[in-house]
């Protein structure tokens, strides 16, 4: 019977280590005997990465240039250019505050924009912040002027809001041309006596005006 004895140094070192083309690392401690293990598969360099091909073996990927980003090619990922758009399919939800730069189109189906709320007129205006405004009387008043909406904070120039009556026991009276920021140019006093009723304007020049588009005495 024949015995092989193996030397160790101090913590548990292999005297002599077996060398990589042996089956070993070549190496005295485990950091260094996975660099050793890694550069086996090719000269690495700072943002290589390590991944499994087909045979089960640890291979090295060259790290991807910049703005390119790491997708699956089949079973083996690989590198390729970031794209220059989001695509999204089935029902998805923008939460917090979004905004869309240039153009925005719309290729099929409908594009909805709806956002509802209350505001309470505050000596003779309300700020806007949304699409479809419910507009109460200043202490609950039975009746009361509104001499202006101020969108300047919340919407683009070109935008369309509506205003509706929040309680049918108060009357809103939009006022037409009353100067100041946010004045309505529309065709004479609309009153929002109840709340069907509905006038809608579209914001312009820097905001400053809101020119009627429509308005709607429903009851």
């Amino acid at each position: 019977m024949t015995r092989f004895l193996f030397g160790s140094s101090a913590g548990g070192h292999v005297a002599t280590p077996v060398t990589i083309a042996n089956g070993g690392t070549g190496q005295t401690s485990a950091q260094a005997a996975l660099d050793a293990l890694a550069a086996a598969s090719g000269s690495l360099v700072q943002g290589d990465i390590l991944i499994v091909d087909a045979s089960a073996n640890l291979v090295r990927l060259a790290r991807g240039t910049d703005n390119y980003v790491l997708t699956m090619n089949g079973s083996n990922p690989n590198w390729e250019a970031a794209s220059a758009g989001v695509s999204l399919s089935g029902d998805n939800t923008w939460t917090g505050t979004n905004q869309f730069q240039d153009e925005v189109s719309i290729s099929a189906g409908d594009c909805l924009t709806f956002e509802l709320s209350t505001r309470t007129i505050s000596s003779g205006a309300i700020t806007g912040n949304g699409n479809s405004i419910s507009v109460d009387t200043e202490a609950s008043a039975s009746s009361d002027d509104l001499n202006q909406a101020d969108f300047s904070g919340s919407a683009v120039s070109g935008s369309v809001f509506y205003l509706k009556a929040f309680n049918d026991g108060r009357t809103v009276v939009v006022k037409d041309g009353i100067s100041g920021t946010g004045e309505f140019l529309g065709s004479g006093d609309f009153s929002l006596d109840n709340g069907q009723d509905v006038i809608a304007f579209s914001a312009f020049y820097g905001l400053t005006n809101n020119y009627e588009v429509s308005r709607s005495d429903n009851l």
